[in-house]
């Protein structure tokens, strides 16, 4: 195994949550890189999946525990780590990640591909021009037009990508999420929800665990605008 796919779980491990906030329940408590105080959308999709609950991190699984006939996933994810070796290591410009874009993510699908895998459930950016940690740049308080706009393009271009994909490699079926248009839907529209304040940050508590629960429902469940060609309900019978 090259250093390139080594590298990033080697980083997730200098990045730890065990400290209040986030260290206050069973969840965090069993793993120190685990950035939320509750379930996350990756743990609703999970439940969808029919898990009682997520799978367990890859590196705190014994080798023995690969080979039980009851195994039945590997969670990968870890506080960190992401798509890009560069990542966790200095910040990375999203415009830099469309430049990037077809040697950092065509090659991983590739790879993946070669592994055996042949369905693929992937979200694509959210507007991120309308976190309240970016709307902090602009004088108005508005969102960051700019960003949001690179985040469009990077799901138009992942559209694309998995499109040509399916074309020329037998086999592959996947689900795009459309995480921009889920998020502005609900802040464009959020009294359907239950939301009375799209301006300030979520703490991530309340009846529907904020807006974790809904992004999975809505990827599992949803129509074309917001998950295609087919949603992960669908994915997942193909």
């Amino acid at each position: 195994m090259e250093n390139k796919w080594v590298l990033p779980l080697v980083l997730s491990f200098m990045a730890r949550a065990d400290f209040p906030p986030m260290a206050s329940t069973f969840l965090a408590r069993q793993d120190p890189r685990r950035f939320s105080n509750g379930l996350n959308s990756a743990d609703f999709l999970a439940h969808h999946f029919g898990y009682k609950r997520s799978p367990s991190p890859f590196l705190s699984l014994k080798n023995t525990s690969l080979q039980k006939k009851k195994f039945r996933g590997i969670n990968f994810a870890s506080g960190g780590s992401g798509l890009l070796d560069i990542t966790g290591q200095t910040m990375l410009t999203l415009m830099k990640v469309l430049v990037l874009f077809r040697l950092a993510y065509e090659n991983h699908l590739k790879t993946l591909y070669n592994l055996g895998a042949r369905k693929f459930g992937i979200i694509s950016i959210a507007p991120i021009g309308c976190c309240p940690s970016q709307r902090i740049f602009n004088a108005t308080g508005g969102c960051l037009e700019e960003l949001n706009d690179d985040a469009i393009a990077f799901h138009s271009r992942l559209d694309a990508l998995l499109y040509k994909l399916s074309s020329e490699y037998e086999g592959i079926k996947y689900s795009l999420g459309n995480s921009y248009e889920m998020t502005m839907n609900v802040i464009q529209n959020p009294l359907p929800f239950n939301f009375t304040e799209m301006e300030t940050a979520c703490c991530g508590a309340g009846k529907f665990n904020a807006a974790s629960k809904l992004a999975a429902d809505t990827l599992y469940h949803g129509g074309p605008q917001f998950v295609s060609p087919i949603n992960f309900a669908q994915l997942a019978k193909a």
